[in-house]
């Protein structure tokens, strides 16, 4: 058996009247790695500073003071917010023809800008990785339409990174363990060729 992995998106499902989102796929992800090798040599050079995540907590405070997360970032424009989504694929694997599925690891990546967290003055950008500050903000409602079971990655620590710029802009990063259905052909088996998808989706 054949196998190929294919991206599908649903172009319909992705451009709404309250936010729209850009796809990129990717069958690499250097910059991605980068990210994460850099997010985790912040992480240890933070270690010995004891103040650092007081001052981080306080900085998000005074960020969050009159932040609705329940209003799109460009609400008071009136137009959509554009989220970038990218995917990195770690793994891909267990394809099972009795219950036409199979599994993959990955990273999914967004970005988006919101203007109510533009704050110039702060040195350096805030990395929370803790899911519950993750829930204080605004993300986009992204969702894999053909999934059939979603784990997130908790080990050794939650896989979930959020990073605020100066500028306002946001990169969203977690670990996802997926299983896709894929509806096989075995007609020819085992000179077989399947196609499966990732069907990423967003609501409104």
């Amino acid at each position: 058996m054949r196998k190929y992995l294919r991206c599908i998106l649903y172009p319909k499902l992705t451009h709404r009247v309250h936010y729209k989102v850009t796809f990129m796929w990717r069958s690499n992800g250097p910059l991605l790695m980068r990210l994460l090798r850099n997010f985790l040599r912040d992480s240890d050079s933070d270690a010995d500073q004891p103040n650092s995540t007081i001052e981080d907590l306080n900085l998000l405070d005074s960020l969050l003071k009159n932040y609705d997360r329940r209003a799109l970032p460009t609400s008071h424009l009136g137009t959509p917010t554009e989220v970038f989504c990218e995917m990195y694929i770690r793994s891909f694997g267990s394809i099972n023809p009795s219950t036409m599925d199979y599994e993959v690891d990955l990273y999914l990546r967004q970005k988006w800008q919101d203007e109510r967290l533009k704050k110039p003055e702060m040195s350096r950008p805030l990395d929370l990785n803790d899911p519950k500050l993750v829930q204080r903000i605004w993300k986009p409602e992204v969702f894999f339409a053909n999934a059939k079971h979603a784990e997130f990655q908790y080990v050794t620590v939650p896989n979930v990174l959020v990073r605020i710029t100066p500028s306002g802009h946001l990169l969203y990063m977690l670990r996802l363990k997926l299983t896709f259905s894929c509806m096989m052909d075995l007609y020819r088996f085992p000179l077989d060729t399947q196609v499966c998808t990732i069907e990423l989706a967003s609501c409104e």
